[in-house]
């Protein structure tokens, strides 16, 4: 046990008595390991066969190690620091915005090591399969890896934007770096860290294909190594896939499209009626553009208004605006949020070519009739006391011009925005009838299509 003590400037860090880093097995350099008498038996293929394998588990073993080096001097000493470097409650979301699974990745990537290390005891000197170890591995990240690479942009974003407005939390991990027993934590910064899963898990296939090219003909590891490379490789076109719906149609990634997410060998290997059918990505595009729009009302004005020292709008009449102008869109947003919800897990299910969203839709549209029944006559009404309060509230006005400036309102005004709701049916419409003009004559869409349209 050890006491750990961090100090910047009147900043301390105490820890308490935690154990001490736990001391990975570091793989040797594997001729060094080989009984030479062995070793002169063997083809020079062979041993370039085990010195990639036995060089790939140390680069595991430097990865855990790195994700070990997240923890201990950065996500501990900042959950402890006193005085604290921000608000206890902005502080935990912050955590959790840019740390995310951190340590389940760390748990996954231990859990591949030390079926690595089984292996090594079960078959060293010469390494017979590793694949199969690898296949495993990638059943586990299935879920952990494309969710953590998913949420790194908006998880370097919130990184960036809090050290660049807050000295003190620039400062603290600083101290940290310096202070870390990892030498990698010393001299590298925390972003570092931060992107390292995303890198490491693109170098997978390329250390197994190397592996698989040394690997002699006959050898069973040969259809493991392969099957896992397939596995890793899928993980990551989820991961991708994650990344731009997390995104919720913000930034660079979130203005993919279906072609920016699907390589050219899986283009050019779907039939064109298979190919035809990624309209359906548009839908799905369309519905996050729709959701986002729906939240910024919320955050644009609704909030905004409600939240203003010296509001706009006298507060004994301030209610009475945001129900006629508003009304029940929070009630569109909550149901759309879960249909958008179901179409990204069909999306990440089936993903490039969907085989149908026909049940969430039918599904979302049985549900979200009378809240559309509800919204649409009332918008009148909302028009009318927006232009009203325009004219005669010039307080008012310039909120609005502020809003319209806002980098999320792509220059909308507020009619703009609470009319979105207005054509949002008619939209559905045409794209469904798209989706059956692309879909084979004999695919179950032809007669459930028909119904969510009556519906």
């Amino acid at each position: 046990m050890l006491f750990v003590c961090l100090s910047t400037s009147s900043r301390i860090v105490d820890l308490g008595p935690v154990s001490e880093p736990e001391v990975h097995h570091q793989t040797e350099d594997w001729l060094s390991t080989v009984d030479p008498g062995i070793l002169h038996t063997l083809p020079e293929s062979e041993v370039h066969h085990q010195t990639i394998i036995y060089k790939t588990i140390t680069q595991e073993e430097q990865y855990v190690q790195d994700l070990d080096a997240v923890e201990a001097p950065f996500i501990r000493p900042l959950l402890k620091a006193s005085p604290p470097v921000m608000p206890p409650n902005t502080l935990d979301e912050f955590v959790e915005e840019v740390f995310g699974n951190t340590l389940d990745l760390r748990e996954c990537n231990r859990r591949l090591v030390e079926a690595m290390y089984v292996r090594q005891r079960e078959q060293a000197p010469i390494i017979q399969r590793i694949g199969d170890v690898f296949l495993e591995a990638a059943r586990g990240f299935r879920f952990a890896y494309p969710t953590y690479v998913g949420h790194l942009p908006l998880a370097e974003k919130r990184f960036e934007d809090e050290i660049e407005s807050n000295t003190d939390l620039r400062l603290f991990l600083e101290e940290c770096s310096r202070q870390s027993k990892h030498q990698e934590a010393r001299r590298l910064d925390l972003k570092h860290f931060l992107s390292r899963p995303s890198g490491h898990l693109q170098k997978y296939p390329i250390a197994l294909e190397a592996i698989m090219k040394e690997t002699t003909e006959g050898n069973p590891d040969a259809y493991y190594l392969a099957e896992a490379i397939e596995a890793i490789r899928n993980l990551q076109n989820v991961a991708q896939l994650r990344t731009f719906q997390t995104a919720m149609d913000k930034g660079p990634t979130g203005k993919w499209e279906w072609h920016d997410m699907v390589s050219k060998d899986v283009r050019e290997s779907l039939s064109k009626a298979e190919a035809k059918r990624h309209i359906t990505f548009e839908l799905i595009k369309g519905e996050t553009a729709y959701v986002r729009d729906l939240e910024n009302i919320e955050l644009i004005y609704v909030q905004a208004l409600r939240g203003m020292d010296r509001p706009v709008i006298a507060r004994d009449r301030l209610n009475g605006f945001i129900t006629d102008v508003f009304h029940n869109s929070a009630e569109l947003h909550s149901h759309h949020r879960k249909l958008l919800d179901q179409l990204h897990d069909t999306q990440r299910e089936e993903h490039p070519v969907i085989k149908s969203i026909t049940a969430p839709m039918f599904d979302a549209a049985l549900n979200f009739r009378g809240a559309y029944m509800e919204y649409i006559p009332n918008y009148p009404i909302a028009a009318y006391r927006i232009d009203d309060e325009m004219a005669n509230n010039i307080n008012f006005k310039t909120f609005v011009d502020h809003c319209i400036r806002h980098p999320d309102a792509h220059r909308l005004d507020m009619k703009s925005f609470i009319n979105r709701p207005i054509p949002r049916l008619l939209r559905y419409e045409l794209l469904l009838k798209g989706i059956m003009d692309e879909t084979p004559a004999v695919h179950d869409d032809h007669e459930a299509i028909p119904q969510v349209l009556e519906s």
